[in-house]
C-alpha cells in the first residue's frame, strides 16, 4: 500500500507538474522572431527549431560556460545566435565544459560575449550586475537574483543586438545537462523590458539671419544667424562636400565672387540625436557696370574750359577734387587729378565706382608766343617725355631737373643745334626744370605723362 501510495503520489505531482508547465508556456508577442534562454549554472544546451519563423533570432546568458547546439528542421530560418554571459569555468554541471561553444549554425552569425555591458537600459536594479550581462535565473524583477541580471535586463540586452521581437523567455536555475529546447514550448517568462524614458531631438534650429545677410552683393560676405538652445551645431554646404563648415550659432560665409544662389543648412545635436535641417538660403547680386566718360582728359589750370564727366548708367554721384556737379573745373594748381563716379543699383542695393585721370597744366599758345629776351619754354607741356626747347641762345644751356622732394633727378646741357630735353626715363609725374642760359636762372613746370 505505502508503494501504491508513493506511487500515485509521484504520479500527481508529475501530471501537476507537466500541467504547470503548459500553463507555464508563454507566448510573449505576436509576430516575433526572439527567442532566449538563460540559467545561473550553464551546461549543454540543444534549441530545436521545430517550427517555420522567419529571421530567427537565438539569445543564450548563463553565469558559467555553455555549449549550445542548433538543430530542427527549420535550423535554416535562423539568423543570429548570441551568448552573452561570464563564462566562468567552475563546471558545478559536471559535463566537462569550460569554454562557451556554439555549433549548429554558420560561425558567421554567431557571437560570444564575454560579461558585455548591459547598456542604457533603466531602472537599474541594484542587484550587482548593472555593469555587464552574466545571467538570469529567474522571473522576477524585484526580488534579488544573486548578483545576477533580472530578465528585463536580459531581454533588453538582446532586442538591442539582435533588433528582434521577443516571442518567449525559458529561464531556470539549474544546469542546462544535455537539454533539448523547442521553439514550439515558448518559455516561461514575459517581463519585456520598461518603456524607455522619452529622449527627444532638438527641434530644427530657428533662422534668425538678418535680411541683408540673406541678400548681398558680389564682393560681401554674409553671416548667417540660428538659434539652437541647449545643443551643438553643425553647418554645412548644400552641393558641397559633406564636411561640416561650421560649428557655431553663427556661420561667416566667404565673400562671394559670383552672383546667384548659395545654400546652406544647419542641423541641431544633442545626446538623442539630431534635428532636422534648417535650410537659408544667400541670394547674391551682381555689380552694376559702371563707367566714366570725360569730354577731354586735360585741362588748362591757367583758365582752361571746364571738362564734361559723364556717367553710366546715369543716377550716380560725382566726386573728387575741383569735381562741381557733374563737371571738373581748374584751380590753377597744376596736378594730375582723379575724379570719381559712384553709383548705386536701386533695385539690388549694390555699388560699385568708376574713376579718371585729368592732367591741369600751364598753357601756353606756342605758334603765336611773342617771348620775352632769354626767356625759354618747354614744350608740349605736359609730355611722353620728349621736350622741345623755345627760345634757348646760340650758347650752352644747363638744364636740371629735381623732383617735388628736391631731389636733383636729371641734369644736361643743351645747345640752340639740339634743343630737345629727354625725360623719358622719368617716372609720370610733376617736375621742376631749372634753366641756366647766359648768367640767367629760371624755373619751368614740367608734367611728365
Amino acid at each position: 500500500m505505502k508503494f501504491k501510495l508513493y506511487f500515485s503520489i509521484v504520479l500527481v505531482v508529475f501530471i501537476f507538474g507537466l500541467t504547470h508547465q503548459t500553463l507555464k508556456a508563454q507566448l510573449c508577442q505576436l509576430n516575433s522572431n526572439l527567442m532566449i534562454y538563460s540559467n545561473y549554472d550553464g551546461g549543454a544546451i540543444t534549441i530545436n527549431v521545430d517550427v517555420n519563423i522567419p529571421n530567427l533570432k537565438i539569445g543564450v546568458s548563463s553565469y558559467e560556460a555553455s555549449q549550445i547546439t542548433i538543430t530542427g528542421p527549420f535550423a535554416a530560418n535562423v539568423t543570429q545566435v548570441i551568448y552573452s554571459g561570464f563564462n566562468a569555468n567552475s563546471n558545478n554541471c559536471n559535463l566537462g565544459i569550460i569554454t562557451t561553444s556554439i555549433s549548429g549554425v554558420s560561425p558567421s552569425i554567431t557571437a560570444i560575449n564575454v560579461y558585455p555591458a548591459v547598456g542604457s537600459y533603466t531602472p537599474v536594479h541594484g542587484f550587482g550586475n548593472s555593469q555587464g550581462i552574466i545571467g538570469c535565473y529567474q522571473c522576477d524583477t524585484i526580488t534579488s537574483s544573486g548578483g545576477v541580471n533580472s530578465p528585463d535586463e536580459i531581454v533588453f540586452h538582446f532586442k538591442q543586438l539582435t533588433g528582434g521581437l521577443l516571442r518567449a523567455h525559458h529561464t531556470q536555475y539549474g544546469c542546462w545537462t544535455n537539454t533539448t529546447f523547442n521553439v514550439s514550448s515558448l518559455g516561461n517568462c514575459c517581463i519585456l523590458p520598461a518603456a524607455p524614458s522619452p529622449c527627444p531631438t532638438p527641434p530644427a534650429p530657428t533662422n534668425i539671419s538678418s535680411a541683408a545677410s540673406l541678400t548681398t552683393c558680389v564682393g560681401k560676405a554674409s553671416t548667417l544667424t540660428v538659434n539652437a538652445p541647449n545643443a551643438s551645431l553643425n553647418w554645412y554646404a548644400i552641393g558641397g562636400s559633406t564636411a561640416s563648415i561650421g560649428t557655431n550659432a553663427n556661420l561667416a560665409t566667404p565673400t562671394f565672387t559670383v552672383p546667384g544662389l548659395y545654400s546652406y543648412f544647419a542641423i541641431a545635436t544633442n545626446s538623442c540625436g539630431n534635428s532636422p535641417n534648417t535650410n537659408i538660403t544667400v541670394s547674391v547680386n551682381p555689380l552694376p557696370a559702371v563707367q566714366l566718360s570725360l569730354s577731354s582728359n586735360t585741362i588748362c589750370a591757367n583758365g582752361g574750359a571746364p571738362i564734361n564727366l559723364t556717367g553710366i548708367p546715369p543716377g550716380g554721384v560725382y566726386s573728387g577734387a575741383n569735381v562741381s556737379g557733374s563737371q571738373f573745373i581748374t584751380n590753377f594748381i597744376p596736378g594730375v587729378y582723379t575724379p570719381v563716379y559712384s553709383y548705386t543699383n536701386p533695385s539690388t542695393g549694390c555699388s560699385r565706382t568708376a574713376t579718371a585721370s585729368i592732367i591741369s597744366t600751364i598753357c601756353f599758345e606756342l605758334p603765336s608766343l611773342t617771348l620775352a629776351k632769354n626767356t625759354v619754354v618747354l614744350y608740349p607741356n605736359p609730355s611722353s617725355g620728349i621736350y622741345t626747347l623755345i627760345g634757348l641762345s646760340s650758347g650752352p644751356t644747363q638744364l636740371e631737373v629735381y623732383d617735388l622732394t628736391g631731389r636733383l633727378v636729371k641734369k644736361t646741357t643743351l645747345t640752340n643745334a639740339l634743343p630737345q630735353l629727354d625725360c623719358t626715363a622719368l617716372e609720370s609725374g610733376i617736375y621742376n626744370c631749372v634753366i641756366l642760359q647766359e648768367g640767367q636762372r629760371q624755373h619751368q613746370l614740367l608734367i611728365k605723362e
